[in-house]
């Protein structure tokens, strides 16, 4: 299934406001294929995410199955920064990438990427580089 960036970002808006996250979507951008989001967990913290290539053949880590539409790839993904963000994902423990004075979260198999390099190893050494289902929405 091919989910165009502008299908996704008018989900993950519409998603985000049905349900009671941890996080909130403060803004969205969509240049092309890429989806940038910009979260705000509840309890503090602040970070940019980009999202490359919706659908187009770019791991996307936090899909469980297939989506069946742009809706359920938002649910997903909305579910996956969820569980991030209530596990510290927004707190000085993950890696940063600072890009044109924007913070980047950056995705790996095993969620957003843990600062502390040994602890990356030793969480991406645990997991298949495929987790999930592998995102390559055709």
């Amino acid at each position: 299934m091919l989910i165009e960036a502008s299908d996704a970002s008018r989900a993950v808006l519409a998603a985000s406001n049905r349900v009671a996250w941890s996080f909130r979507v403060l803004d969205l951008e969509v240049d092309g294929d890429k989806l940038e989001m910009l979260i705000e967990g509840k309890r503090g913290g602040v970070a940019w995410m980009s999202i490359l290539e919706v659908g187009r053949g770019e791991r996307q880590y936090w899909l469980y199955a297939e989506p069946n539409d742009a809706d359920d790839w938002a649910v997903q993904l909305l579910n996956w920064i969820d569980e991030e963000v209530i596990t510290g994902g927004l707190g000085p423990g993950r890696f940063r990438r600072v890009v044109a004075d924007r913070s980047y979260v950056q995705a790996e198999t095993y969620g957003w990427r843990m600062f502390n390099a040994a602890e990356h190893a030793r969480l991406s050494s645990q997991t298949p580089p495929h987790t999930m289902w592998p995102g390559t929405a055709k």
